[in-house]
């Protein structure tokens, strides 16, 4: 029985090994397609403003290869993607606002605890899901007016926009199972959903209606 019992803990183990793998990888390719369309929106920019184009790929181009080049390592070891890098949350809201300053966002922080550790690649993750598919959804509702707020201790992000509600089914199941949808919305949300909880944070949709829709990431047990 014993013998039968340590295989069976063996299983687990390795099972939740693959599972953990698994989700991983599925993470890290969708942050590298969202990398890849922040990548087309800078060519579309310098095509349409060439006076600008030169600035503008300066400060976004090493940063965007470097996160692809991050990002393709992990997917070569992507259990290594699992282990938690702290970032101080000053330098990690800096580098979010530098990667996206030429989406038209409005960007407010109203007394965040500047120096607090916070999990940099998990943090990145749900950011990048979150303001990507509004933009994406600016795209089908021009004139969507974007907010990104960040406050803390504890923690909390929240990206919102003044668009169309997300329909009641969707939001039932946005963050609780894979869904279908428009512009691939469901998925990497609840890719986001997940790698939260496991990180003491809470991704819900906090607000639903016509001209105010709000997704919050906060922090648990934190006061």
């Amino acid at each position: 029985f014993g013998i039968v019992a340590k295989r069976q803990e063996q299983r687990l183990r390795e099972m939740a090994r693959l599972q953990a793998i698994h989700e991983t990888g599925a993470r890290l390719t969708h942050d590298l397609k969202n990398m890849l369309q922040s990548l087309f929106a800078l060519i579309s920019i310098a095509q349409q403003k060439e006076t600008e184009a030169v600035p503008l790929l300066r400060r976004q181009l090493p940063q965007l290869t470097q996160r692809i080049e991050l990002t393709l390592a992990k997917l070569k070891a992507p259990q290594q993607e699992t282990a938690t890098s702290l970032r101080p949350l000053s330098a990690w809201w800096d580098r979010l606002r530098l990667r996206y300053q030429n989406a038209a966002i409005e960007w407010q922080c109203e007394q965040p605890a500047l120096d607090l550790p916070v999990p940099e690649a998990m943090l990145d993750f749900v950011a990048d899901n979150l303001i990507v598919n509004v933009l994406n959804k600016r795209q089908r509702e021009p004139g969507l007016v974007i907010r990104v707020t960040l406050t803390a201790p504890p923690v909390n992000l929240i990206v919102c926009d003044n668009g169309t509600a997300v329909s009641d089914e969707l939001a039932r199941d946005i963050l609780r199972t894979v869904v279908l949808s428009e512009d691939g919305l469901g998925v990497g949300l609840y890719q986001a959903a997940r790698w939260a909880s496991q990180q003491g944070y809470e991704l819900t949709l906090s607000k639903n209606e016509a001209g105010a829709v709000c997704f919050s990431l906060v922090q648990e047990g934190v006061t």
